[in-house]
């Protein structure tokens, strides 16, 4: 897997981690890229300052100037934002993609935060208990959910239900 996507997998799950890239090719190859994954800086492997620099700020979750690492004149469009900030934009664009919940599956996710079972679900939709169930893990899919507790959190958040 390259590391611009194991980037995107932990910035996608924390914004606790800090991130930063480093490689022997020229920055301006993966640049864009590795903002775009939610790192906090890309250096070059023989920047021993450089990297020192980016690890120190990494680890404060923010980001690193990257006129600081040599990379000016580049043309890259992207700048590289601190890790939360990374997060919330990961978080958000994963949602897009992967669609909107439909209204059963809201309704699901609505109805188990008021703190109803599947089987009533089932019987206040007028489905089955399968039925319940698919719908409940292709609203996680769709949130990019550990858990149901954290498919209503997300949703609570984003004032689905």
């Amino acid at each position: 897997m390259p590391g611009t996507e194991v980037c995107r997998a932990i910035r996608t799950k924390t914004p606790e981690a800090g991130l930063v890239g480093v490689t022997s090719y020229a920055l301006a190859s993966f640049h864009d890229e590795a903002a775009r994954c939610g790192a906090q800086a890309l250096v070059g492997k023989t920047d021993l300052n450089g990297i020192a620099l980016a690890i120190r700020n990494a680890a404060q979750g923010l980001s690193t100037n990257e006129l600081v690492l040599g990379d000016e004149g580049s043309g890259n469009s992207l700048s590289f934002m601190d890790a939360a900030t990374a997060y919330a934009v990961l978080e958000d664009t994963s949602y897009a993609h992967r669609g909107a919940l439909s209204g059963k599956e809201r309704d699901t996710l609505r109805m188990y935060a008021d703190g109803s079972t599947t089987k009533e679900i089932a019987e206040r939709l007028g489905i089955s208990v399968a039925t319940v169930a698919t719908f409940e893990r292709r609203a996680l899919a769709k949130l990019g959910a550990r858990s149901r507790a954290h498919a209503i959190s997300i949703c609570v958040k984003r004032h689905e239900i």
